[in-house]
């Protein structure tokens, strides 16, 4: 017996922090691209400075060339499963109510994210009761 996918709750992960939710309502909030946006790597550039490296305490120095590379780092959670996060109410443009999900992070990364990645107005309620936002990458 299938149970409904879209029932299904999922983890986005931002810097700093993710959010879990049922998948239909990361759809319905994230909007259209939702799993396009989600799956897309970000490029990241490290740099290691040159130094001296010694194996064997008073034995001979060995120089590492300084080095610069790149790398995608794709969506990951860094997590232990006995994080649970905390909950907030989170509702939106056509949410019709207010809807749960967990939160691991600080609150202010969450609002930051929502700002940059929702297409249309939304808020988030905190186990306090405060309402933060509205949050939109479109201004209202």
């Amino acid at each position: 017996m299938a149970g409904d996918i879209r029932a299904r709750r999922i983890t986005v992960n931002y810097e700093g922090g993710s959010l879990e939710m049922a998948l239909g309502n990361i759809e319905s909030l994230f909007g259209d691209n939702v799993v396009s946006d989600f799956t897309q790597g970000v490029t990241k550039s490290v740099t290691v400075k040159g130094h001296g490296r010694q194996r064997v305490i008073g034995g001979p120095t060995t120089t590492v060339a300084s080095t610069t590379y790149t790398y995608t780092q794709f969506p990951s959670s860094g997590n232990s499963q006995a994080a649970g996060g905390e909950e907030v109410l989170l509702s939106w443009e056509g949410s019709e109510g207010w809807w749960t999900g967990r939160v691991n992070g600080p609150l202010w990364k969450l609002g930051r994210y929502l700002d940059s990645a929702v297409p249309f107005p939304a808020f988030f309620k905190a186990k306090g009761g405060r309402t933060y936002g509205p949050f939109s990458k479109v201004n209202p």
